[in-house]
């Protein structure tokens, strides 16, 4: 039996993709969500099989929550589920299983199944690696930074961020409001939000450079950073000092 999840804010798409998997023998659907923020607090127990996804969902969409999943349950594969045919390339791109278009029809989804049973019986015992092609996707329409507050989880917006930071191997996310932790590295958001004006100014910083208040130097010719809205002293480091100087366009 294939474990399936579904996930779609519309209500009566969701209802109308619970039928067309319904009647399928092969098929359990363990889940259904509206919301897709609530998907990741359940996956890493659900761990399905196949994910069906819509992709012009509010706040995350589809192609985001792709990757969410992966993170945490590498072996479910991924069949998006849209009425907008403009992102078939992008989802074989990252080697989505399907890309079937609403309203959905019997003849369709038969080949759909057809298909995930191939996949999951072809990679049986093993992860389905990630790929890099979802990442540069990510990369590219990348808006909204996943901070979890306990079970809770809160979306930003890059501007909302003040920094990053590591403490005992966590991410740590500061805003204006508060801090949150993140579920990925430095590394992985320094990538991603270089177009977004943030900087990494040490290796265990990561900056929006749009909210820097000042920048100043101690004795041993030791620069820091005072962010907007915030009290923490920032360090920046020597091999960093040139670019952001650079960047902020002082000598």
């Amino acid at each position: 039996m294939i474990r399936a999840i579904i996930v779609d804010d519309e209500k009566m798409a969701l209802e109308q993709l619970r039928y067309a998997l319904s009647q399928y023998k092969e098929i359990s659907i363990a889940a259904e969500f509206s919301d897709p923020v609530e998907v990741l607090g359940k996956i890493r127990v659900l761990k399905p099989d196949v994910a069906f996804l819509d992709i012009d969902m509010p706040e995350i969409n589809g192609f985001m929550l792709a990757e969410e999943i992966r993170d945490i349950s590498p072996g479910t594969s991924i069949v998006f589920v849209t009425a907008y045919d403009d992102y078939a390339i992008k989802a074989f791109e990252i080697n989505a299983v399907d890309y079937v278009l609403k309203p959905i029809s019997r003849t369709r989804i038969d080949n759909t199944i057809q298909r995930v049973i191939r996949k999951i019986t072809g990679l049986e015992g093993k992860s389905i690696k990630g790929n890099d092609n979802l990442d540069k996707l990510i990369k590219q329409n990348i808006i909204r930074i996943l901070a979890w507050e306990g079970e809770n989880i809160k979306i930003l917006k890059p501007s909302d961020v003040l920094f990053f930071s590591i403490a005992k191997r966590n991410t740590i996310i500061i805003t204006k409001q508060k801090k949150y932790l993140g579920k990925h590295s430095l590394n992985y958001w320094e990538d991603r939000l270089a177009q977004w004006n943030f900087f990494r100014c040490h290796r265990s910083y990561l900056i929006n450079l749009d909210k820097i208040e000042k920048i100043y130097s101690i004795f041993n010719n030791m620069y820091y950073l005072k962010m907007k809205d915030c009290k923490n002293e920032i360090p920046v480091s020597r091999r960093s000092l040139n670019n952001l100087k650079q960047i902020l366009g002082f000598d």
